[in-house]
């Protein structure tokens, strides 16, 4: 009978003691936790370094300048389009944004010129006519800028086919990096490139 007693007072205590080793395994894990939650609320910057790093890799930087109420570098996110970040400048009421391609994608670092209506008309009878607005003789087409059309019109060897697979290639590849990329385009081969060569520019 004694025996008896003494195996159940100590199967009682092995259970004690398991069930005090599990509480006091889940208090250990609810006050790591605890502390983990306040050391993220006192310091954000090191709670998500990684999420920072992802927004700043989204961000672009475009510098907006002519006709409008507020130049200088506005800063956009990656997939934004050109008109979106000429509203950030808020352009003139004599901007002449018909002369801009408000639906292309933004490329990081770029330039955006809002001409003056009647400026960029002026400055296409000038290239027609081989002198450039500065007077130097050459009328430069920028292949990051200009439209299909004006390519057929103003670029030797460029019809409107030709024209159109140059827009394509540019918004795939977000802009040409330098002007011999345009061979890359299907189509354009050396002795093309070498006529138009010294009548285009990126910038």
């Amino acid at each position: 009978m004694l025996l008896d007693i003494d195996k159940r007072f100590l199967a009682a205590a092995v259970i004690a003691v398991l069930i005090s080793f599990g509480l006091g395994y889940q208090y250990g894990l609810w006050t790591e936790n605890k502390q983990a939650v306040q050391t993220s609320l006192a310091n954000p910057e090191q709670a998500a370094p990684l999420e920072q790093d992802q927004d700043a890799s989204k961000r672009v930087f475009v510098y907006v300048v002519g006709e409008v109420s507020n130049p200088g570098v506005v800063e956009m996110q990656e997939g934004d389009r050109v008109f979106q970040a000429i509203e950030q400048a808020r352009p003139t009421e004599q901007a002449d944004l018909a002369a801009v391609n408000m639906a292309a994608p933004l490329v990081d670092g770029e330039m955006i010129v809002v001409p003056k209506i009647g400026e960029v008309q002026s400055e296409r009878e000038l290239g027609q006519a081989g002198i450039g607005p500065d007077g130097s003789g050459k009328g430069m087409v920028n292949i990051n800028k200009a439209t299909a059309e004006e390519m057929d019109r103003l670029l030797p060897g460029i019809g409107p086919e030709m024209a159109r697979r140059i827009v394509e290639y540019r918004e795939k590849n977000r802009g040409f990096s330098s002007i011999e990329e345009i061979k890359e385009v299907s189509g354009i081969g050396e002795k093309r490139f070498e006529d138009m060569k010294d009548l285009i520019c990126i910038r």
